[in-house]
């Protein structure tokens, strides 16, 4: 998991990288499992070679002072998506570097062990995020450039998220939004939601979450 220490070696690993090539980093944000990097670079270099640099040596690095991380990708698999501006050689470079979990099934499992315990206002809380997430991952693999503009404007906030939803149900269906406003009635309403309830709409983060997922998959194989 890339927490702590680990996170804080990345950022300067990464960084180094960037000063390397003589990028700009515009965005740098270290996630449980993955990591969102936005880099303005040179027109030298191609998307392709920027991206396999700054994946095999951060990974080569990372590994080797953490070797713990290798039980979570045997044998290594870093996935990438990139989305590129290819006038202004502007990459959105997204690294996916544990293959056993999403951010979106971390925030899941700890809603529910929330849930478990009793703390039905953290639950509620944790059922959004990983809705959230699962939402970000979407806009991801569906390459919704002018949301990513927005999220890259404005950040994640909830006209972002909404207007994410609406652009993702014209190519997914009107059900993304059901799921979407499940994840929001457990947020707004969390202060009064009693447990059976909160079983009722945990249902479809759980369909949402495992929608990202089997289209992520389905991304990367092909």
């Amino acid at each position: 998991m890339l927490v702590g220490e680990v996170t804080e070696y990345i950022k300067e690993i990464l960084k180094s990288i960037a000063e390397e090539l003589g990028c700009e980093i515009i965005t740098l944000e270290v996630m449980p499992d993955h990591i969102h990097l936005f880099v303005n670079c040179p027109p030298r270099y191609s998307p392709s070679y920027l991206a396999n640099y700054f994946k095999g040596k951060s990974a080569r690095l990372v590994l080797k002072k953490f070797p713990e991380l290798r039980k979570y990708t045997n044998p290594v698999r870093v996935r990438l998506v990139i989305l590129c501006q290819k006038e202004l050689k502007v990459c959105f470079i997204m690294f996916i570097v544990m293959s056993i979990s999403t951010s979106a099934e971390i925030y899941y499992e700890e809603a529910e062990e929330f849930l478990s315990k009793g703390d039905l206002v953290q639950a509620c809380e944790k059922y959004y995020k990983a809705a959230e997430e699962a939402i970000k991952l979407l806009v991801i693999e569906n390459n919704l450039k002018e949301i990513i503009n927005e999220a890259e404007e404005h950040g994640w906030d909830s006209k972002t998220l909404n207007d994410a939803v609406t652009e993702l149900s014209y190519k997914l269906g009107d059900n993304i939004i059901d799921m979407w406003a499940s994840a929001v009635t457990l947020f707004t309403a969390r202060k009064f939601m009693d447990k059976d309830l909160i079983e009722n709409y945990k249902k479809d983060i759980k369909t949402l979450i495992e929608e990202a997922k089997q289209r992520f998959s389905i991304k990367v194989l092909k």
